[in-house]
């Protein structure tokens, strides 16, 4: 009888891992080298967006600048999220491909209510885990800038070495501290095909638009990036603020022109 209990039990424990695997999240592996931010990929649309994220579109706040005919037209969601495990609000910010006809992700803000250095620290290991998961090659570079206030009330950023004593100065009031990776990967080091589709593209795209400076080459561009910010204010906390941002642009303003 107990053998059968144990047995049973022990189903039950398989099952309920198996379905919790099925349902957790898996990591988005990079297409192309670039990074992303979890579970989604750059140039979704935004119902690919609330799709990927299990939510729809009534759950976002929703702001548009610009006209339908603007090339310089953005669309952005919000919304009161977790991420990592912690309380953030989080935009997406969409912006036209090159015909026009679609709105693609090309950013994505959030920013966390609780700033403290333990939550920096706890964020920046964080995202580097999950940016590994990724699979694609990365930078990671510290800075540290100390926050200077004159006699006259004004501010002015001082770069320092990462690990410096910020408040050895006495005119220091606070400092910013971020963590920057990058794709290894570079625009120009795309595959040759996608490269010559972009060439064609933007040759179209011109030709519409006969007014815009044309583009003559590719530039390198790393193909994207995320950088975690932490900005700390000695005398008032409430000041201090703690942001990450997830860029897309060099991959988007290559796929932008072939999709």
């Amino acid at each position: 009888m107990k053998r059968n209990i144990s047995l049973t039990l022990l189903l039950i424990m398989n099952l309920c891992l198996l379905l919790f695997t099925s349902c957790a999240p898996k990591p988005n592996i990079s297409e192309y080298g670039e990074l992303n931010y979890p579970q989604l990929k750059w140039m979704m649309t935004p119902q690919e967006v609330f799709e990927a994220l299990g939510k729809n579109e009534s759950d976002f706040q929703k702001a548009e600048t610009g006209s339908d005919e603007s090339l310089n037209r953005e669309l952005s969601y919000t919304i009161n999220e977790k991420m990592f495990g912690k309380n953030a609000t989080i935009q997406f910010t969409f912006s036209p491909n090159a015909d026009g006809n679609a709105m693609i992700l090309t950013f994505v803000s959030v920013v966390f209510p609780e700033a403290s250095e333990e939550n920096y620290q706890s964020l920046v290991n964080q995202l580097e885990k999950e940016l590994s998961q990724q699979k694609a090659e990365f930078q990671k570079d510290e800075y540290l800038k100390r926050i200077i206030q004159t006699d006259d009330g004004t501010e002015s950023m001082q770069e320092m070495l990462p690990g410096g004593d910020v408040y050895e100065a006495e005119d220091a009031v606070g400092c910013e501290k971020s963590v920057r990776f990058s794709s290894v990967t570079q625009t120009t080091d795309l595959p040759e095909t996608l490269q010559q589709d972009w060439e064609k593209g933007v040759e179209e795209f011109y030709q519409n638009h006969p007014t815009e400076t044309p583009v003559q080459t590719l530039q390198p561009q790393s193909l994207s990036s995320a950088t975690v910010s932490y900005t700390e204010r000695k005398d008032d906390a409430a000041q201090s603020s703690l942001v990450v941002w997830f860029n897309g642009a060099g991959l988007c303003n290559v796929l932008k022109y072939t999709e």
